[in-house]
């Protein structure tokens, strides 16, 4: 099978999924040593934090994601992340999503395809 050259909305996402997982490990890493400065032990910063584990997300693949010490303290005092945000404000629920996507797949398989305004109403019973 041919390979294809990934779109640029693929690499965007993928870029945004590392820097979302590297940011979720500096937060742990902040949040320790945020438990280490309360039984008086010397720690450091949050923006020694994000330049270390920039500096090792560079080493480990060669490419370069800045992180924003302001975002890993919102994040260590359990302020939602973009995304979380938005997930919260939903129509549906993952599960809902989840039997509609099945439902619409279902019936593109039997060769049916659905309007938008069946579409609509299929889910509303569904919902």
């Amino acid at each position: 099978m041919v390979r294809h050259a990934e779109s640029d909305e693929k690499k965007k996402q993928r870029e945004s999924e590392a820097k979302a997982d590297l940011q979720k490990r500096a937060v742990e890493a902040y949040q320790e040593e945020l438990a280490q400065r309360k039984l008086g032990l010397p720690n450091v910063g949050a923006k020694a934090i994000c330049d270390r584990f920039t500096a090792l997300y560079r080493m480990e693949t060669g490419k370069t994601i800045r992180l924003n010490h302001a975002t890993i303290i919102n994040h260590s005092t359990r302020k939602l992340t973009r995304a979380e945000s938005n997930a919260s404000k939903a129509w549906l629920t993952v599960g809902e999503t989840d039997a509609v996507i099945a439902y619409i797949i279902e019936v593109a398989n039997q060769g049916f395809p659905l309007s938008h305004r069946q579409l609509k109403e299929h889910v509303d019973e569904i919902l």
